[in-house]
This record gives structure tokens, C-alpha cells and sequence, in this order.
């Protein structure tokens, strides 16, 4: 390490409580502490403990079954995740540019937060209800290069899009539902670098009082395909 003040290498002196290396320079005779690297940002939550939680959270492990497992308080387990979605975030931003992908597809998963959309009362959060994760799948190679979490608008589809395209190098062939916030925003958001196909899912019936019906997805009968092309 070198000196702040002197500008000349310092020699070690010792270690402290925690186990960090400390440092004297040779012509102040001032002291420094070697400044570890924190992962986990000001946690004090071991490495090793932080890792089996992350890696029971994947398997879909409940928050409450792992702080009975790990004997973590659930706050911290939340607050891990917190802090591990964002680290993967800016990881994952800035190695996912200038992919060239042949071919792409674009869904939408739904979920809820806080409480289902008809529950949802004048007054609450917007965040509340109904929320969309839009995801982008490579089809060849399975990599998800963008996706984004929103309630199913068109700003929403916009911002996405526009974020999909920055991350692509070339033109790319992206399938699409048949939602029609699509056919506005991919035009503009990637001019003539795309060529889109709706591919639209038409569905049979069960019939309502048969237990097919009542506990099965509806049957698929036909598929619609349609292209445009810029």
C-alpha cells in the first residue's frame, strides 16, 4: 500500500480485529488498514451463509422456510436479495451489449403484487395489482438479454424495446403475441434492423362443467402467424 501523504510504499504492521491487514509508512509513521472488498455492501452476514441462502431462494425455497433452516431473520434474507438483484443487475448491464442474435421472442408473464387487480382500491399504490415481466429469449441459445417488470402499457412495452435494442448488434428476427402495443413500437424503436412476426394462439373449450374445464388450460386449436417487415 502506498501512503496517502508520503506517496511511498508502506510496509505492514500487524492485522486488525476483523483480520484486515494494517500498514505503517516508513516516513510519517502513519497507519492504514488494507480496505477489503465488500460484496455485500455494509452486511455483516457471512459469505458462506449469504451463499446457501441465495442458492435456497433459486431452488424456490418460501423466505419464512429459510429463516427457519438458516436461523436468518427474514428481513435480512430480503435484504440480501435486495442487494444481490442489484449487484446481478449491473453485472448483467453491462455484459449484455452488442449481442448478435438471429432470432428473438417476446412474452409476457403476469403476477401480482401486494393483492390481485380487483382488489385493488381507489387510493393505493400504483404498484399495487396486476404487473407484467416482459421477458426477451434468444430461441437459438436460450440467453434472456433484457427484461423488465411494469404493468402491461404501451409506454412500458416502449421502454423495453428501445432497452432491447440497444444491447443488439444487427438485424434480428423477433416474434411477438399479438399485442398490439408491438406493432407501434417496434418500428420505432428499431427502424429497419428487425423483422416481426406475430404469431397469435387461438384456443378451444373444455367446457365449463367438466373437470378438464375447471382445472386445465384450454385446449390450443390453430395458430396465427402474421409478418411485417421494414
Amino acid at each position: 500500500m502506498t501512503c496517502h501523504n508520503c506517496q511511498i510504499q508502506c510496509r505492514k504492521f500487524g492485522t486488525n480485529r476483523n483480520g484486515s491487514q494494517r500498514f505503517r509508512c516508513k516516513s510519517c509513521r502513519k497507519t492504514f488498514t488494507d480496505i477489503a472488498a465488500q460484496p455485500l455492501g455494509d452486511m455483516r452476514l457471512p459469505m458462506d451463509k449469504a451463499e446457501a441462502i441465495l442458492k435456497l431462494l433459486v431452488e424456490g425455497m418460501s423466505i419464512r422456510s429459510i429463516e427457519r433452516v438458516t436461523q436468518v431473520h427474514r428481513d435480512t434474507i430480503m435484504r440480501l436479495l435486495l442487494v444481490a438483484g442489484q449487484k446481478a443487475e449491473t453485472l448483467m448491464d453491462s455484459k449484455m451489449r452488442n449481442l448478435q442474435i438471429k432470432y428473438l421472442q417476446v412474452d409476457e408473464i403476469w403476477t401480482f403484487c401486494g393483492k390481485k387487480q380487483r382488489q385493488v382500491r381507489k387510493g393505493d399504490s400504483k404498484d399495487l395489482g396486476s404487473q407484467w415481466v416482459t421477458v426477451a429469449i434468444d430461441a437459438e441459445t436460450k440467453l434472456i438479454p433484457s427484461f423488465m417488470l411494469g404493468k402491461r402499457l404501451r409506454m412500458d412495452t416502449h421502454e423495453f424495446l428501445f432497452d432491447l435494442y440497444k444491447r443488439l448488434n444487427g438485424r434480428v428476427q423477433l416474434t411477438t403475441d399479438g399485442l398490439n402495443h408491438y406493432t407501434a413500437s417496434v418500428p420505432m424503436c428499431f427502424g429497419i434492423d428487425v423483422e416481426l412476426r406475430q404469431l397469435t394462439k387461438m384456443f378451444g373449450d373444455y367446457g365449463q362443467n367438466s373437470p378438464e374445464g375447471r382445472y386445465s388450460p384450454s385446449p390450443i386449436k390453430g395458430v396465427c402467424i402474421q409478418g411485417a417487415l421494414w
